[in-house]
């Protein structure tokens, strides 16, 4: 080890909302730690934005639950449409407590909240405008190299190194663990917009089952909402004015293109990878399983990684636990992105153009009655993953 080196029991590569919150709980423990991050600053754009009710609950757990809550919009329920009237309502109410809802806060403002705790805690861990480069491992120690802004060497020395580096994983693809699947032939246009209905629509989530394809729509904090709508081909040129102008066809409401705070197309894809542990290399996150936005599931599956790597680490490193025992781990959160890919693929297939709307339509009237109401409440909002 030379004087240059740093030697912490968990490096984590990503700054994003997973490896933030691995940091918040492994500041809950004894454990030594600092987060690489290529990015000088949050980004300030609005990307995810659902808290589903386990994610709230993992907030909780390492502090942060109410300050998250002050931060957002609770959605207590969600309308769905069809064509010609209301099909039914998915009621959030009938989740078992403490948390019946779905959160709606800005990724940014989740982002910064739970890096001010992580500084709060183990102040300087967050090192921004630094890129690992390289790193390789004997299996007990990793040794890491990054570059920081101005082009300077940094070498790391640790446990455990975990990649919570998105989809283009640089620690996915130097640990040599594949990741496969397949782009969907969905596309969509998502904007955000002044609330139209603020008095009666503050908590409410509509969905748009129109036969011509999906609308959805979801209360922000500040008076805005957030509408994603699908596309028949992906909207590369004018997506503002291709969203307002589906969403005054499909939904009668007008939105003007000028009142727009964000506004992006995108199409989906789903992929996994092989495995979410090598040695001592771990994947939380995206790096080891992207899930088509649709439904909100992606951040909140990274989360729930987390949670669980934070709970087995600590007792690896103090001996309590074999290194085998992250097997467990990989082979547990492959089988929830599993399911969560199959949740995913179950909403873009209801929000798709189909030749019989009436038995989609039909489908989702029954679902929304009881006794299946409370079950669908639950499939929405990630229980049982």
């Amino acid at each position: 080890m030379t004087p240059n080196t740093e030697n912490v029991d968990v490096l984590i590569c990503g700054a994003g909302p997973v490896g933030l919150y691995l940091g918040c709980a492994l500041a809950e423990t004894d454990l030594s730690f600092c987060i690489l991050e290529t990015n000088p600053a949050p980004l300030p754009h609005s990307r995810s934005i659902g808290i589903h009710p386990p994610s709230v609950g993992l907030f909780d757990k390492i502090g942060l639950g109410d300050q998250l809550i002050s931060r957002g919009v609770r959605i207590s329920k969600g309308v769905a449409h069809h064509d010609h009237g209301v099909l039914g309502t998915l009621d959030f109410n009938l989740l078992p407590p403490p948390h019946r809802y779905v959160l709606a806060v800005p990724q940014f403002e989740t982002e910064t909240l739970l890096e001010a705790r992580v500084e709060h805690r183990r102040r300087g861990s967050v090192r921004r405008g630094m890129r690992l480069t390289d790193f390789h491992t004997d299996g007990k120690m990793v040794h890491a190299y990054a570059s920081g802004e101005n082009g300077d060497q940094h070498a790391f020395e640790s446990k455990f190194l975990v990649g919570c580096d998105g989809k283009n994983s640089l620690v996915r693809e130097l640990a040599g663990i594949g990741f496969h699947g397949k782009s969907y032939p969905d596309t969509y246009v998502m904007g955000d917009f002044p609330e139209h209905n603020a008095e009666k629509d503050r908590d409410t989530a509509h969905i748009h089952l129109h036969s011509h394809g999906l609308v959805e729509s979801f209360p922000l904090p500040g008076g805005m909402r957030r509408w994603v709508i699908k596309t028949d081909s992906f909207a590369e040129k004018d997506p503002v004015d291709v969203l307002c102008r589906l969403a005054s066809d499909r939904t009668g409401v007008t939105l003007k293109p000028e009142t727009r705070t964000m506004i992006s197309a995108f199409g989906v894809q789903r992929y996994l990878a092989s495995a979410m542990v090598s040695r001592n290399i771990i994947l939380a996150g995206d790096s080891g399983h992207i899930v088509s936005p649709i439904g909100g599931q992606g951040m909140n599956l990274g989360w729930m990684d987390a949670a669980e790597l934070a709970d087995l680490l600590p007792q690896i490193v103090r001996g309590n636990l074999p290194v085998p025992e992250l097997r467990q781990y990989s082979r547990n959160r492959l089988k929830a992105a599993r399911t969560a890919i199959r949740r995913a693929e179950f909403n873009m297939t209801m929000g798709r153009n189909t030749r019989v709307p009436a038995i989609r339509n039909a489908f989702a009237k029954l679902m929304l009655k009881r006794p299946f109401n409370k079950l669908m409440a639950g499939l929405f909002t990630m229980r049982w993953l």
